[in-house]
């Protein structure tokens, strides 16, 4: 694909359109770190002599309240606008109602980005009330503005009033109680279009996440769940590990850092066995141990689709690492397994190492700071040497010295599928 600059027939000191030829997207945005009146100038010139415009990318430009009428304008100009990117621009309640206007009658727009501003309520509400009228709205970006409930109600009833067409919707961190989600969650179950929920960083209570298991079982149309950081809990996973036992159409389901331990994870883990779509589960940053991991590896033996499972930053030991090893070895999907900044030390790595000469299917393994010394290394050098299909294993940041370094050269010199990974440098 080319990329080339247009300069639309006349001298342009700070604006620029960027063709890309082989989709035909052209956008509109400038170098500039700061809109000044003359740059606006000039992006008020390209938008009314291009027609072809049909992304504008304005995010960070630091433009505030003051000058966001007039770049609404610039907007307003790019008749077959598609996409518009205005995050971090510090954009208030007025900002936002000024750009809904404009947000109605663009029947070709599928994209808003108004991240990292500084809107509440009232801009969400006319937000949403222009979104509702403009059905090609696919994509919407509200993270990091302080919506508050009033906005988040807005918000669910678009989208369970059946007039939205929305299929990604990002709410990551917008200062709303846990409570006003309720009505939020509630509308998702019946909802048929969204496709991508973001929804980290929210202070989501256990209450909330029960209600986001008891609209998984209902709703067949998402596929991406992102809950990250949230304080979920083992109680708040329960009713969502139940529904993976029955949800088609979830395909990746984010859960880090939600202060999930044991308990969660076999009830996420009982789910999985009998879990038929899911294909990626992010598990990182949270309290599982040994009896959760064990949980996990029995459903390992089972699911057919999963490929990749993240568990960095657990409590996950030797004996937990021996338990992934039993599920892996019988595993046929799986193709990444993250375990870095755990403690399996030697006896786990040599477990997986061992069970990694039956499994074909895994071709990447994050085994970082996990207390692995050239003990670990060297026997697990003598198991890999007759790994038939590529595998990639990372080990950096363990305590592997010299005699472990050679021993995983020479597994590397006898075979030339298997890469390894460590704090020297990739044998």
């Amino acid at each position: 694909m080319e990329y080339q600059s247009c300069l639309l027939g006349h001298e342009l000191n700070y604006a620029e359109a960027w063709i890309i030829f082989g989709n035909k997207a052209i956008t509109l945005t400038t170098p500039e770190s700061q809109l000044k009146p003359q740059v606006l100038d000039d992006l008020l010139v390209s938008a009314k002599k291009n027609k072809e415009l049909r992304v504008c990318n304005l995010d960070g430009k630091q433009f505030g309240p003051i000058l966001a009428p007039r770049v609404c304008q610039v907007v307003d100009c790019i008749e077959k606008l598609r996409s518009v990117n205005l995050a971090l621009n510090s954009l208030n309640d007025e900002s936002l109602v000024c750009f809904s206007q404009i947000v109605k009658d663009k029947e070709f727009l599928k994209h808003i980005n108004v991240s990292i501003n500084a809107f509440g309520a009232k801009g969400c509400v006319a937000l949403m009330k222009a979104v509702g009228t403009n059905r090609s709205v696919a994509s919407l970006d509200l993270s990091y503005n302080m919506i508050e409930g009033e906005g988040l109600k807005a918000l669910a009833e678009l989208l369970g009033s059946g007039t939205s067409n929305l299929e990604r919707l990002a709410v990551n961190n917008i200062e709303v109680h846990a409570p006003d989600f309720e009505c939020f969650v509630v509308a998702l179950e019946n909802n048929e279009k969204l496709r991508e929920l973001e929804c980290a960083s929210n202070k989501l209570t256990p209450g909330v996440g029960k209600l986001f298991g008891a609209s998984l079982k209902k709703n067949n149309t998402l596929s991406v769940l992102n809950l990250r950081e949230n304080p979920l809990g083992d109680e708040g996973v329960e009713l969502i590990g139940e529904a993976l036992a029955t949800c088609l159409g979830l395909r990746e389901l984010i859960l880090e850092e939600d202060r999930i331990g044991d308990l969660g994870a076999q009830k996420l883990g009982s789910g999985l066995k009998e879990n038929k779509g899911l294909k990626s589960l992010a598990l990182s940053k949270n309290l599982i141990g040994d009896v959760g991991a064990a949980a996990l590896a029995a459903a390992l033996r089972e699911n057919k689709s999963l490929k990749h499972l993240a568990l960095n930053c657990n409590k996950l030991c030797a004996e937990a690492a021996k338990s992934l090893a039993g599920g892996v070895e019988r595993n046929i999907s799986l193709t990444m397994l993250e375990l870095s900044h755990n403690t399996i030390g030697d006896e786990g790595i040599v477990a997986l190492a061992q069970a990694l000469k039956t499994n074909k299917a895994l071709e990447q393994v994050f085994a970082e700071d996990n207390g692995v010394t050239q003990k670990g290394a060297i026997a697990m050098a003598g198991h890999l040497r007759g790994r038939e299909t590529v595998l990639e294993l990372f080990l950096k940041q363990n305590e592997i010295e010299e005699n472990g370094i050679l021993a995983l050269e020479e597994m590397k010199r006898c075979n030339d599928k298997v890469t390894v990974s460590t704090t020297h440098k990739a044998v």
